[in-house]
């Protein structure tokens, strides 16, 4: 579905706000602008589910979603992410399953690229392809962090049960 003038604008501003895309050049930017797909999203809708197989990368121009890894009784948040956000590069970097679910924490609208698109135009463009990658190392790298600390605290509340 082709964007309206006020999408085009919406998407432009938010654009701005991601670090990475200072990289693009004015046809690059062009191309994203036909090929974004824009979603209103509600309150409690699940965008991402992690195990799953990506295939969408997004751009949060606004509302908050969270990042949710699943435990065994409860699901646990580890970010909130807000308006000029992005969000599903992991699996599209590195082709594993989704690490994460995402939620919709407050109403708002995602910009939306499937997979062939975020090559095309963002992987093939050197500069962006290193952030981009970088970023996913670097979240990939936080979840470790975050099982190691919970295998650790773990541990810690084992040997703290009293014995009998």
């Amino acid at each position: 579905m082709a964007l309206t003038d006020q999408d085009v604008a919406l998407a432009r501003r938010a654009l701005k706000d991601v670090s990475f895309l200072q990289y693009l050049n004015a046809a690059e930017v062009d191309q994203l602008m036909q090929v974004f797909d824009k979603a209103v999203i509600k309150k409690g809708e699940v965008l991402i589910e992690e195990g799953t197989i990506g295939s969408i990368f997004y751009l949060l121009t606004t509302g908050t979603v969270g990042v949710y890894r699943k435990r065994a009784f409860l699901d646990k948040r580890i970010a909130l992410l807000g308006p000029g956000s992005f969000f599903g590069e992991m699996a599209l970097v590195n082709k594993r399953p989704r690490s994460a679910t995402v939620a919709c924490e407050e109403d708002g609208m995602v910009f939306t690229l499937l997979r062939e698109d975020f090559r095309n135009i963002l992987l093939a463009n050197p500069h962006i392809s290193d952030m981009i990658t970088r970023t996913a190392v670097k979240r990939m790298e936080e979840l470790v962090d975050i099982e190691i600390e919970e295998r650790i605290s773990r541990k810690r509340q084992a040997s703290d049960q009293p014995k009998e």
